[in-house]
């Protein structure tokens, strides 16, 4: 529906998205997300681990949401305030880098200081937070 009133009407939209910048005001009723959850193939209906949460936002907070990331990633990388190491919820920032960058560390670090790697294994950590589940 949006993108057909984008197309009718592109001021009209682009004037509600920069009136809530300039405001600094997002839309509680754009907020709000309708939760449900699917079951995962093959497991236990009973189990709370058997289920995956899908949440549902309204498309105009989605795109609302969007353009606020982007112009906060923009701040944090002009400003250089994310550490160059942060590799987590970094768009264009991959596993596979943060793997590379770890192994080059190791090589070069080996040979002349010691080294300690610590791991976190943070599986299914969702499932055990006691708010969430009071929450839904």
């Amino acid at each position: 529906m949006w993108r057909a009133v984008f197309i009718h009407d592109k001021e009209f939209i682009l004037d509600l998205i920069n009136i809530c910048f300039k405001f600094n005001y997002f839309p509680e009723h754009l907020r709000n997300a309708r939760v449900f959850f699917l079951l995962k193939d093959g497991k236990d209906p009973g189990l709370c681990t058997s289920s995956r949460p899908v949440c549902l936002l309204p498309t105009l907070g989605k795109i609302i949401d969007r353009l606020f990331l982007l112009q906060l990633n923009k701040c944090l990388d002009r400003n250089n305030i994310i550490h160059h190491n942060q590799y987590g919820f970094r768009e264009g920032i991959s596993c596979e880098l943060a793997i590379h960058d770890l192994i080059e560390t190791i090589k070069i670090r080996m040979p002349s200081e010691h080294l300690a790697i610590f791991h976190l294994d943070t599986k299914s950590a969702f499932d055990t937070w006691p708010v969430l589940f009071k929450t839904l």
